[in-house]
């Protein structure tokens, strides 16, 4: 992983972040959850730079499926992978390798006689539209993003240049690419596997797990074209380059979400994850439902509800405050159900208070519901590594929105992601900031 802790080398500044952040750890998962969907990614698909495109309300679900069945057929076909890598090296490596991919999708779209941005537009909004009542189009949707992950780390390898990028700086479109590249390659089947057995061969501990997450990171920098440790560099970097760019910020966040989902999934395996997210995603539309209640309140309501129960929450929290992220979880299950629902709801009009943290702007002292953020909505993916809505990443949306900030490096349990590649070498053993994905506005390559 590169600088999540940018400048940052000793232990105890690495802990003083940690801990800083610690407590948001339970309401950071959810929200990406709930925004992300499946793994926190979702599949390449909308392109950025402009209006965003306004998905036709007329695409049923056999047009989807149809479409999702064809669209994967077109990207295992060998003929469309050769196709993908000629225009990759063709338009050139600081060229955004997203859009080749997106650009192909679209054309799938025309072939069955529809507009192909609107048919992206309606593809990434299956999980949101067909979430509940329909796991046919869900499991379709979700084969098809594999697919096209597979697609983009293959076309990223395939067109590895033999002379390696050593100056210069980076383009926001190779660092969002990058970030595609990695979410993409940490959510194949080929990849958890590999990570599994690390665990598994190294004792049951993390630290493997984590070194190997870092290296993988590392290799996509080359198999992108750029120089390893150049990269690593440029990287670290990215806050005084990008930080105003929520784009970048948000993909930074993405990227190290993925990366300790992946160090996650190894250490509790398969059965044990799978449970894990689930009980993640309920909290997560739990959440969504309590926000809209709070937006329906008037400022008196609110204010009202707030005196009520502040002496209750308030006591809740001094007791969560010294507790590990599992444990702070467990504690808010136990709770009787309004309570619980009350909790929730103090705590979303509390980080709104605050200015909003975690997205970096405020609503009015009411909680953001997942609204669309400066034109662009949360969900989809461009390299396999979004997954979202439908807005558009600075360029590429990677499918959905992390709060419009990277995470701060909180401890996500026993799972310890690696440390950034810059830090790889030092620090990775003994590197607990939890999951690897961004930290203090830089993505932490170790990333989840």
């Amino acid at each position: 992983m590169f600088g999540g802790y940018s400048g940052f080398s000793s232990a105890e500044e690495i802990q003083a972040q940690k801990e800083q952040h610690q407590q948001g750890d339970e309401n950071e998962e959810t929200t990406a959850l709930l925004k992300e969907g499946e793994e926190g990614l979702q599949g390449l698909s909308l392109s950025e730079g402009g209006d965003e495109a306004k998905a036709e309300d007329d695409f049923s679900k056999e047009d989807l499926t149809l479409f999702m069945s064809a669209g994967k057929e077109d990207l295992l076909s060998e003929e469309t992978k050769a196709e993908l890598i000629r225009k990759r090296i063709e338009k050139g490596y600081d060229a955004s390798a997203r859009d080749i991919l997106f650009e192909q999708q679209q054309e799938v779209w025309k072939t069955l006689g529809r507009d192909g941005l609107a048919g992206m537009t309606a593809v990434m909004g299956v999980p949101e539209k067909f979430d509940v009542g329909d796991e046919e189009l869900v499991a379709a949707y979700q084969d098809y993003m594999a697919t096209v992950r597979e697609a983009f780390v293959g076309m990223i390898r395939g067109s590895k240049p033999a002379e390696l990028q050593s100056s210069g700086s980076l383009t926001k479109a190779q660092v969002l690419d990058f970030f595609e590249a990695v979410n993409s390659h940490m959510t194949l089947d080929a990849t958890k596997e590999e990570l599994e057995k690390i665990y598994k061969d190294g004792d049951n501990e993390p630290q493997p797990v984590n070194a190997a997450v870092v290296e993988m990171q590392r290799d996509m920098l080359e198999a992108m074209g750029i120089e390893k440790e150049f990269g690593v560099g440029e990287l670290n970097k990215l806050q005084s380059e990008f930080g105003t760019d929520r784009a970048v910020m948000e993909g930074m966040k993405e990227f190290a979400m993925t990366a300790s989902y992946a160090v996650k999934e190894a250490v509790m395996g398969k059965e044990q994850m799978a449970k894990h997210k689930e009980v993640l995603r309920r909290m997560a539309k739990e959440q969504e439902e309590l926000g809209k209640r709070l937006q329906s309140m008037s400022n008196s309501d609110l204010q009202a509800f707030m005196r009520r129960v502040q002496p209750t929450m308030m006591s809740h929290m001094q007791m969560m405050q010294i507790m590990q992220p599992k444990d702070r979880m467990r504690y808010m299950q136990g709770l009787p159900d309004e309570e619980r629902k009350e909790m929730m709801m103090f705590q979303m009009v509390m980080q709104a208070n605050s200015g909003g943290q975690n997205h970096g702007h405020s609503h009015g002292g009411k909680p953001c519901t997942g609204h669309d953020h400066g034109g662009h909505s949360h969900g989809h993916s461009h390299g396999g590594g979004g997954g979202g809505g439908g807005h558009s990443h600075g360029g590429h949306s990677h499918g959905h929105s992390h709060g419009g900030q990277p995470c701060t490096g909180h401890d996500h349990a026993a799972n310890q992601p690696p440390p950034p590649p810059a830090q790889a070498d030092g620090a990775a053993a003994g590197h607990e900031h939890s999951h690897g994905h961004s930290h203090n506005g830089q993505a932490c390559t170790g990333k989840h």
